[in-house]
């Protein structure tokens, strides 16, 4: 199974967390400015989470897309 989780913002540490705890985490991929200019993304872990925007999401792909 997928998972999204939109408009992070300050929760993005609590989330991460907890995506961790349940081994998703390595595969979680951290977006910002979708579809922008400035669009950014990148890997959960490569993440300050002091930086995040409201609007940030996580995405998880399910196990069939894993690369």
């Amino acid at each position: 199974e997928a998972a999204v989780v939109m408009k992070l913002g300050r929760n993005f540490d609590k989330v991460r967390r907890v995506l961790q705890r349940l081994g998703l985490a390595e595969r979680a991929h951290y977006v910002e400015r979708a579809t922008m200019h400035n669009q950014q993304i990148v890997p959960l872990d490569q993440v300050d989470p002091l930086a995040s925007p409201y609007f940030s999401m996580i995405l998880v792909p399910g196990e069939k897309w894993r690369g």
